[in-house]
């Protein structure tokens, strides 16, 4: 029997296929699937969730065994646990249901979050890397394990990838960072997406020159961004000249910000955090400056022509 509001009852949601019951959960309310999720059939419907998840998933051959295992949790509390494994060509859920562990050494990623994101993730109406900046969901392990993972696991329905960041729109990633605590932005900026978020801000910022620059404008800023693991720091060089801009990496054996034969206005240091709101128009560049937050070794000014210069994506 239908309840209010139009979802099927626990039974009814149970005895439909994957594809079919994840249109019945796309269309419902929040407050429905939550009752149902972690309802007393809330674990065979888990269950069923998981199913499809593994059903749409797969792993080309040679992909390193590794395990993801979902924490999902209502008011703070764990309600269900299911486990995920790559192994080989293979993706399979274990056994044992809320008890199921990975195999003691095998790469294991934790992705904590609540019982209806779980949901809504697998229904296509929310994307994990959008959660994780916006602090509703956590992620723990090795990074290029977070990453292999995610780019296994797919979509029921779409074939998405779970965890896609280069898919990622950046006034999405702009609206979604409001209000978030300058402690998460920390939190997510030393853990295993760093390098994701680094590396797209350096793809994307060419994208964003004003297309009316002036082509005079020419110069170059190395950002030196602290709080990566172990206390070092990433770098790369901004070059912009003919109305264009480059982004290099700084890679240990190409030490550029450290040689002093390479030519450069200014040199740029801040913290991966405050690297991340000015990038996504939270932080004020001139503010930052002044607040000490954004430290400029060189020339001052051309440091901030490069700001002026890029047209930051905005909160929509």
């Amino acid at each position: 029997m239908s309840a209010p509001g139009g979802l099927l009852g626990a039974g009814e949601l149970l005895a439909l296929e994957g594809p079919a019951l994840l249109a019945v959960l796309r269309d419902a309310d929040d407050a429905l699937v939550l009752e149902r999720v972690t309802g007393p059939d809330g674990a065979a419907l888990v269950d069923a969730l998981v199913d499809a998840l593994v059903d749409a998933s797969g792993a080309p051959d040679g992909v390193d065994t590794c395990a993801v295992t979902f924490e999902l949790t209502r008011r703070g509390a764990l309600v269900h646990r299911r486990t995920v494994v790559v192994d080989g060509g293979r993706v399979h859920a274990t056994a044992g249901g809320t008890t199921g562990r990975p195999a003691a050494g095998r790469p294991e990623v934790v992705v904590r979050l609540t019982a209806l994101g779980f949901v809504r993730l697998l229904t296509g109406q929310a994307e994990a890397a959008l959660e994780l900046l916006a602090g509703r969901l956590e992620l723990a392990g090795d990074q290029a394990t977070v990453l292999r993972a995610g780019r296994v696991l797919r979509v029921p329905g779409s074939g998405e990838p779970l965890v896609e960041p280069a898919a990622l729109d950046p006034r999405a990633v702009s609206s979604v960072l409001l209000g978030v605590p300058t402690g998460h932005l920390r939190a997510v900026m030393a853990g295993p997406f760093r390098d994701v978020v680094l590396a797209e801000v350096a793809r994307r910022l060419p994208e964003h020159v004003k297309p009316r620059l002036p082509g005079l404008v020419r110069l170059t800023v190395v950002f030196r961004i602290t709080g990566a693991a172990g206390g070092g720091h990433d770098r790369f060089v901004v070059r912009v000249a003919d109305g264009a801009a480059t982004v290099t990496p700084i890679t240990p054996d190409r030490p550029a910000d450290e040689d002093p034969t390479v030519d450069r206005d200014a040199t740029v240091t801040c913290s991966g955090e405050d690297f991340l709101r000015v990038a996504t128009g939270h932080l004020n560049p001139l503010t930052a400056v002044l607040r000490g937050q954004l430290r400029v070794r060189g020339d001052r000014a051309k440091a901030l022509l490069l700001s002026s210069a890029i047209d930051i994506p905005r909160p929509s």
